[in-house]
């Protein structure tokens, strides 16, 4: 999800740069939309890197690997990976909310830029 989230905001945010720009329209439709994705992005790469420290400390819990956390930090490694699955649960969620929040407030971007689009083109004539 999070990754069709971040190509949904490259894909329209440069419909808003390319409409902007052919239409001169002002340049705030182009910072508004460039500001939510990028607040987004470390959102994302904290999913993404505590997904990663999940699946390595699953591994780590496996009773067949050599490898253990227990003498360094004292918790079985089981209970390690159950927290970094809690956390990393949680913290999607989170994010997922602050998805739909972004999405929402770029949908009005957007179509604030198609109403002004409309706008001119009434001005000037043409059709919509």
């Amino acid at each position: 999800v999070h990754t069709v989230s971040l190509i949904y905001f490259q894909a329209t945010g440069r419909w808003v740069a390319e409409v902007s720009r052919a239409y001169s329209l002002e340049e705030t439709f182009v910072t508004d939309s460039q500001r939510l994705k990028r607040s987004l992005v470390p959102a994302l790469i904290v999913c993404l890197t505590l997904l990663l420290l999940t699946g390595l400390l699953g591994g780590l819990a496996d009773s067949a690997t050599p490898l253990s956390l227990e003498e360094q930090t004292g918790i079985r490694g089981s209970l390690l990976h159950f927290f970094a699955a809690i956390t990393t649960i949680v913290v999607n969620l989170m994010t997922y909310i602050t998805e739909f929040v972004a999405i929402s407030h770029h949908t009005a971007v957007e179509d604030s830029v198609l109403s002004e689009v409309s706008r001119l083109r009434k001005e000037h004539g043409l059709s919509n």
